[in-house]
């Protein structure tokens, strides 16, 4: 079974995507899922042009991102030896994750009050949409209901 890439912190009061990601770590991502497939020079060339950054500093977030399942990486043998990286997922899969990670939190410890909120908020103006909600309460309660 392959390891699937974890979210370890949540920051709420960051933008983006470095509400989970470091800052550099989130330039690095963005660039990945624009270029799709790119040596670390490629990042670092299409970063620079934007912030000064130096290679081995985009070199390190790459392993940084490797190591936490987000990017993967091909090892290329031709005019040298270097590494090609690619996203281990993409964005819609990454803000998935994370949507995951932190309403499974909250879900977790404030289950009720979570739950509250997503109702209240949610603005719900279509009425299939509420009527698909309706039909997925019934289910749970009837779940629950034939366990007991």
């Amino acid at each position: 079974m392959v390891d699937k890439p974890k979210v370890y912190e949540f920051k709420p009061h960051e933008k983006d995507l470095s509400k989970v990601l470091g800052d550099l770590e989130s330039e690095v991502m963005d660039t990945l899922w624009k270029l799709q497939k790119a040596s670390v020079r490629d990042i670092h060339e299409d970063i620079k042009s934007r912030r000064s950054l130096a290679f081995n500093t985009v070199a390190t977030i790459l392993d940084r991102l490797y190591k936490k399942k987000f990017v993967e990486r091909e090892l290329i043998r031709e005019k040298g030896i270097y590494y090609v990286y690619s996203p281990a997922l993409t964005r819609k899969e990454f803000e998935k994750l994370v949507a995951k990670h932190v309403l499974g939190g909250l879900f977790e410890s404030f289950e009720d009050s979570t739950i509250m909120f997503l109702l209240e908020n949610l603005n719900i103006n279509n009425p299939e949409m509420l009527e698909e909600i309706k039909k997925q309460l019934k289910k749970i309660k009837s779940k629950g209901e034939s366990k007991t």
